[in-house]
């Protein structure tokens, strides 16, 4: 006999928190070393508002399960280059992932990105970012397209009180094809500084357009390992009813 969709989901679910729970407490209880501010742009669907620093190199890769009813799927790679240009502007590379889908659909390569991030307020105790992104036609399976798309990003930091700051994005993506349409996008984060090596997240991500609305709540956990390394462990779920779909990853980001 053939289980439920409904209880193979709360199984799979049971076992995935609890991976991320031992993972969490090895985090955790890991030993401490020397610590220096590193801000990557994960975990979470946002972008941080933060840029590199002149002539610094970052690489942000990691893995994403999803899992939707009795479907799920494993994303490989969610590779991100950064390297500062200036004080005031960076250059971004996103190679992408390898998406392997645990149904009828296609495996496939999500394609890569081509990027920029300028700052338009640094330096004080709110800062804000433009995010320029163009995904290039480089895709295969179920990402094969002709089509060029844009994302324009607006980020935005701000200190509330104490170890609490607020994070929110607010973008727009788009194609070059008439009759296209595009969706907008909105991000918003309570952070909160645990310890100086451990930030906690916790926040709202949705996307509009005029055919599909979703909604998530997400969350995450960082956790510097070293001056220039950074962990993360991420969640999100889907919230709208349109599907009980679930979103986990590991992450890790380095600088140079």
């Amino acid at each position: 006999m053939f289980a439920h969709p409904e209880t193979e989901f709360v199984r799979r679910l049971g076992r995935m928190t609890l991976h991320l729970a031992v993972l969490g407490l090895l985090l955790l209880f890991a030993p401490s070393i020397t610590h220096a501010q590193i801000s990557p742009d994960r975990p979470g669907f946002g972008d941080g508002s933060t840029l590199m620093n002149a002539s610094r190199f970052q690489v942000e890769t990691g893995y994403g399960f999803g899992m939707q009813e009795d479907r799920s799927t494993h994303s490989l790679g969610q590779l991100l280059l950064r390297y500062g240009l200036t004080d005031w502007l960076e250059a971004r590379g996103g190679v992408g992932s390898y998406v392997v889908n645990e149904t009828s659909v296609a495996n496939g390569y999500s394609g890569t990105t081509l990027g920029a991030k300028a700052s338009l307020v640094q330096g004080g105790p709110v800062s804000m970012g433009l995010i320029a992104t163009t995904g290039l036609p480089t895709g295969t399976g179920m990402y094969d397209s002709d089509e060029v798309w844009q994302d324009v990003t607006l980020a935005f930091g701000v200190p509330i009180a104490g170890p609490l700051s607020f994070a929110s994005n607010v973008g727009h993506q788009f194609t070059y094809s008439e009759g296209v349409k595009g969706e907008t996008s909105i991000t918003t984060t309570l952070l909160l500084s645990a310890t100086e090596r451990i930030g906690i997240g916790f926040g709202y991500a949705g996307f509009y357009s005029e055919t599909l609305n979703r909604n998530f709540l997400e969350g995450g956990v960082t956790y510097r390992t070293a001056r220039n390394t950074q962990l993360d462990v991420n969640w999100a779920y889907q919230i709208d009813g349109y599907a009980s779909q679930l979103l986990l990853g590991l992450g890790i980001a380095h600088r140079f």
